[in-house]
């Protein structure tokens, strides 16, 4: 049998999903994909997603199938949006006839047989295919989908035990607070005078991490391989991805690989992409003044969270100042350059200082192309050919963004 994951609902996950498909966000431990094929393994993968979006997916994953033109097997559709530890996922297995679930009008998935399956992907996954057949058994399964990138972060909290549990890793005899498990590798660092909390759920420390003294990490979390944590506050809820630098203080908040904030500040409940670099005193406020519910704007449409926490969601790339101060729920661009106080949400490639007088100016292109150079060579990395096409193809397909907020071309000017 074939997976075939395919996205949903991508404008609501930016800035995030822009820059990658849905299914490569870190989720628990790993991320979705990953965690689809841990628990669907005897099956062999393939993907449908955005055109602009397919070199950078294959050099990511080089054993993935991207788009594929046929199918000429029996193949499992999986919205890239259903959780790797949905209850469904048995069923999935144990299912010998073809199906097709709906969430609201929503695909979560289909059991195909070849002919279906192709049909389906001529069709750009059109669900009408599903209705008309009079052969396949329909079935609802309501709220079984991830809608907004806060259930993510909720969501994210709960895998990362799961994920733990799975991966091929030791339970420890490191002391902790609490009755929870503590998984690692054998080849970590972990100094003197660091606590770990383990009251609320496991802690998985992977290959290489390293924890300075002073750190102290409350379960559930996740620290990714090579990361290293200095002397930071690590709340429950927080997955750190690989290769990442780590200080002040973190609550329940997902960092991607390769992204730092080594100083002084807070992050709470935010989702922070690769490659970003958080400058002294950055601090994120994740509850208004009021208490009230976090509202935000998600595909052009204003969104009431429902939560009284949310703090931010910040793309691949971007750069603060040192004591940048970003408001509640705000949004901030892929490549963006941030200072002082971000009282709006920041569109991608955008130099924002509108606290110290300056309009907000874009970034050219080469410019961002040039400062990831340099950070990824001091990670011992070469941006490829395929990143840089992306880079490009990304900072034309949001021109019309910065035009519609008024960001001005040219260099910054600070009063």
């Amino acid at each position: 049998m074939l997976l075939v994951l395919f996205e949903d609902r991508v404008n609501f996950f930016n800035p995030l999903s822009i820059t990658r498909p849905i299914f490569d966000l870190n989720f628990g431990s790993k991320s979705l994909i990953e965690g689809w094929r841990r628990n669907l393994s005897s099956a062999g993968t393939c993907a449908i997603i955005r055109d602009y979006l397919v070199d950078s997916t294959k050099r990511r994953h080089r054993d993935l199938e991207v788009n594929p033109s046929k199918i000429d097997t029996t193949a499992l559709f999986v919205n890239s949006l259903l959780v790797p530890t949905s209850n469904l996922l048995k069923s999935f297995l144990e299912k010998s006839q073809d199906f097709f679930l709906l969430d609201k009008g929503r695909l979560v998935a289909a059991r195909l047989g070849a002919s279906l399956a192709q049909k389906l992907i001529e069709e750009d996954l059109n669900i009408g295919i599903l209705k008309r057949s009079k052969t396949l058994n329909k079935k609802e399964a309501a709220d079984s989908l991830i809608s907004f990138p806060w259930e993510l972060l909720s969501q994210s909290k709960l895998a990362i035990v799961h994920t733990a549990n799975s991966q091929e890793m030791r339970q420890t005899k490191i002391r902790s607070r609490g009755n929870g498990v503590i998984y690692s590798h054998s080849d970590i660092e972990i100094e003197s005078n660091v606590v770990f909390d383990t009251s609320e759920g496991d802690i998985v420390l992977g290959k290489g991490a390293s924890i300075q003294a002073g750190s102290r990490i409350a379960g559930p979390t996740s620290i990714g391989e090579g990361s290293s944590i200095l002397g930071a506050r690590i709340g429950p809820g927080t997955s750190i991805g690989d290769d990442c630098k780590i200080g002040g203080e973190v609550e329940e908040s997902i960092f991607m690989s390769n992204s730092n904030k080594p100083h002084t500040g807070f992050i709470g409940h935010a989702y922070v992409g690769q490659w970003v670099n958080l400058g002294a005193l950055t601090t994120n406020s994740d509850l208004k003044g009021t208490y009230g519910t976090v509202r935000v704007r998600l595909a052009g449409k204003r969104y009431d969270t429902g939560l009284t926490k949310f703090g931010t969601m910040i793309g691949d790339g971007v750069k603060s100042a040192i004591g940048t101060l970003i408001y509640t729920g705000k949004s901030i661009g892929p490549f963006s350059q941030l200072h002082g106080y971000v009282t709006d949400d920041v569109p991608p490639f955008t130099i924002y200082a509108k606290s110290l007088g300056a309009p907000s100016t874009e970034v050219q292109k080469l410019s961002v192309i040039r400062t990831m150079e340099r950070m990824m060579k001091r990670r011992e990395k070469k941006i490829s050919d395929v990143e840089v096409k992306l880079i490009t193809k990304i900072f034309d397909l949001t021109s019309p963004e910065r035009k519609q907020a008024g960001v001005k071309v040219g260099r910054l000017q600070i009063p």
